[in-house]
């Protein structure tokens, strides 16, 4: 093979993979079974085991100034809460972590920006809903303080519980109008098309 740039022919996801592969199959002892990383961790000889890491995480010191490295890069830009925003470093991620956790994290994003649509006719529904409470007709006869005197329901349980007006639900119905009613059906059509 003629290879012209040797330290970049392999990705740093490619290198831990080799390295982690070496780690399996090598041999600490003459005996024949005495091989591989994990017999050690099973023996509690290690505690754990995980392949280094290409280049400093420390951020801190760069300023203003870009990131020198995936692994920097991937703290600044993907792992705060403050760049919710922003688009995803996929191609940081690759580098890092390979291309089915990339295309994991890609399809993630899109499914995430696909439902900003959903969630926003949702709440549309639900505020449609709470701001027509007072005209539905039944939200109105439990509501109405007239009635107050006129239905007194069956208590809640056997013992020690007393007869209730009907108005002392008004907020529950109201509540059970906003995310019940004909909007919501509109809404599980629209969900069942998106």
């Amino acid at each position: 093979f003629l290879i012209k740039d040797k330290d970049n022919f392999f990705s740093g996801v490619d290198r831990s993979r080799m390295v982690f592969h070496i780690m399996l199959s090598a041999h600490f002892s003459e005996h024949e079974e005495d091989f591989g990383i994990q017999r050690l961790l099973r023996e509690e000889v290690y505690d754990d085991a995980y392949n280094l890491h290409d280049g400093d995480v420390n951020i801190l010191a760069l300023g203003d100034k870009l990131p020198n490295n995936d692994r920097q890069r991937l703290v600044k830009d993907w792992a705060s809460f403050h760049r919710w925003y922003k688009y995803q470093p996929l191609d940081a991620i690759k580098n890092y972590f390979g291309s089915r956790i990339a295309m994991y994290f890609a399809w993630l994003g899109t499914y995430t920006m696909m439902l900003i649509s959903a969630s926003i006719v949702g709440l549309i529904c639900v505020l449609i809903g709470l701001f027509t409470t007072t005209d539905y007709p039944p939200v109105q006869d439990v509501c109405n303080l007239d009635n107050s005197e006129l239905f007194y329901m069956c208590p809640l349980c056997d013992r020690n519980c007393s007869f209730w007006t009907l108005t002392r639900s008004c907020k529950y119905a109201k509540y059970s109008h906003a995310v019940d009613y004909r909007g919501t059906v509109f809404f599980a059509v629209f969900m069942s098309f998106w």
